[in-house]
Order: C-alpha cells, then structure tokens, then sequence
C-alpha cells in the first residue's frame, strides 16, 4: 500500500463517527502522512480535517463530532513526526497549506489546535497561510453565519491572531503578523507584554465597524480593541 493510500485511510479513520485511536496510531506508524495528498481534488488530510472541522458552522453539520476531535488527531500527528512547516507541493499549483484552510474553522477548539501547533514550532510563511486568509474573510466578505455566530468567529479568529503574535519565534519570523497587529506602526511605543496573550481567554474582543471602509461587503479598516478582562484596561488594538 503506498503512502497516498495509507493517508487516504488515515482520512477515513480520523473522520469515523467513533474514532479509533489505535488505527490511527497504527497507520501513522505505517507512513500515512498528515500532509499527503489523499484525494482526487488535492487536498491534504490536515487541510481537509480543518474544513471538515468547520462543518458544525454550516447547514451541512456532518461532522460536529470533529471539532473536539481535531486536537486530540493533531497531539498524535506530531508525535508520529508532523511537521507542520512543511506542506505538500503540487507541481502545477504550488504551495498548498493546511493553514489557509483553518481560517474556515474559528472556534475555541481552533484556538487550542492552533496552540498545539506554535508549541511544535509553527511559524511563517505556514502560519502567514491562516492570517491572510482570515484576515481576507473577515475584511472582505460579510459572512453567512448568524449574527452571534458570526461574531464569536471573528472573535476566536483574532484570538488565534494574538495568541501567535505571543510566540517569539513565530512573530519575528512573520513580517506580516506584525504588520497584521500593528507591531512597528501604530503600536510601536506599545510595552504591552505579548507574551501574554498566551492566556487568550484573558481578553475580550470588541470591534468598532465606524472606521470601516465598506460595512456593506465586510470589516476592512475595522478597529479591534482588546482588553483585559480583570481589569477593563484597552491593551492593544489594530486594524483590520
């Protein structure tokens, strides 16, 4: 069985409606590779589990089991050798990252997977993937999710943003998450310690739309305003 196959496998078992970790494990094992391409359209495992992941947000809620699973799937990829700063090459469109792919999945348990991955070592131009397309979305596209649902996407999203600008190795290699949340521009006499915002549920999120360019079509040039939760203290902002 060559590799492609055994990831195929690998796909099918992550998304099983009850899990079966020792499969898992054993395909891992085997050479199933979290970044392979599996299937006909070129999608990665990683990068498909993250769509699939975002499910729950849709009509579609196939897979709202997977959600919590994702973490617990990404803790055994990397102790089986993923590394997630290298991606599958298609020699006719480049580059495909499973990165771009989570900013479909912006949720509490995004956040966590995203944490897993800056603790093996994520950094640019990988996690640049996540903040363009998110920041894209959220900027230039007015979203189809329910209000509240909305929100608490965009929220989770800049949380995910601010919890990476928090790894030092991350954010000196990632020109454009500083840029992203202002670092050298209209933060630079800010002595605000980043580091911690490795505590994300520290801070609340608010998002002020007056500065915005085009309310109608999304957030661009939207102000996000953070603060600390304790204290209600403004800590840093940005734009969008």
């Amino acid at each position: 069985m060559n590799n492609k196959d055994l990831s195929a496998k690998l796909y099918d078992a992550c998304v099983a409606e009850k899990a079966d970790y020792r499969l898992i494990e054993e395909l891992l094992d085997k050479g199933a590779d979290p970044l392979t391409i599996f299937n006909e359209y070129d999608d990665a495992v990683l990068e498909e589990l993250f769509c699939s992941a975002s499910d729950f947000m849709s009509s579609g809620f196939e897979t709202p089991f997977l959600d919590s699973r994702v973490p617990e799937l990404v803790i055994l990829f990397i102790k089986h050798g993923m590394d997630i700063n290298r991606v599958p090459v298609l020699p006719e469109d480049g580059r495909v990252s499973p990165l771009w792919s989570m900013a479909f999945w912006c949720t509490p348990n995004a956040i966590k997977t995203l944490k897993i991955l800056l603790d093996s070592g994520l950094k640019a131009p990988e996690l640049d993937e996540f903040i363009d397309h998110f920041t894209m979305d959220a900027g230039y596209v007015s979203g189809d999710l329910p209000g509240d649902d909305y929100h608490n996407y965009l929220v989770c999203g800049f949380k995910m943003i601010m919890l990476a600008a928090s790894y030092k190795e991350a954010l000196e290699s990632s020109e454009y998450l500083r840029k992203t949340i202002g670092l050298n521009s209209y933060n630079k006499d800010n002595n605000y310690d980043l580091n911690r915002f490795r505590n994300y549920d520290d801070y609340t999120y608010d998002i002020d739309k007056s500065t915005c360019t085009n309310l109608r079509f999304g957030l661009a040039n939207a102000t996000i305003i953070i603060k600390e939760k304790e204290s209600g203290d403004e800590v840093w902002r940005f734009f969008l």
